[in-house]
């Protein structure tokens, strides 16, 4: 019988030891599209939900055929997740890695990409403007003065 208790003991703290905890993070991405017209949508597709490998989290038109944007709330234990974008249904990348996207420290994650670009392993944090809060996570493209835009 003691032996069993000891199992079952040990048992209970590998299950519940190994739990991360979660926490609630907002993410804001920001896309920069060249060169392509006709768009009729643009997506994201990733790891975690509300993203889905199957499916586009649509984003929102900004400037057409130019920029777009989408925000999404998260709940997570996880410290990245992984996504790509979507024109009209295509991924972005074709044969290559996906875009790895560290959650900020704060509670939002701001993301800024430019279209077909594997430019993420020169992502870096930065202060943040008057207008947020917390690190922005962003390319170093010259479009960074995006930033300014109003979510």
């Amino acid at each position: 019988m003691k032996k069993y208790k000891l199992i079952l003991f040990s048992f209970i703290m590998l299950v519940t030891g190994c739990v991360q905890p979660t926490r609630k993070q907002v993410v804001k991405i920001t896309l920069h599209v060249n060169n392509m017209h006709d768009i009729k949508m643009a997506g994201i597709r990733g790891d975690g939900k509300p993203l889905s490998w199957n499916e586009d989290l649509v984003m929102k038109e900004i400037i057409k055929d130019s920029l777009y944007q989408a925000s999404f709330t998260t709940n997570t234990g996880f410290r990245f997740f992984e996504m790509k974008f979507t024109i009209n249904g295509e991924f972005e990348l074709n044969d290559k890695p996906n875009r790895h996207i560290r959650f900020s420290d704060q509670d939002t994650t701001f993301y800024q990409a430019l279209l077909n670009e594997e430019n993420d392993q020169h992502s870096k944090a930065e202060s943040n403007n008057e207008n947020n809060s917390g690190p922005v996570a962003i390319l170093d493209l010259p479009f960074a003065n995006l930033l300014s835009l109003k979510y």
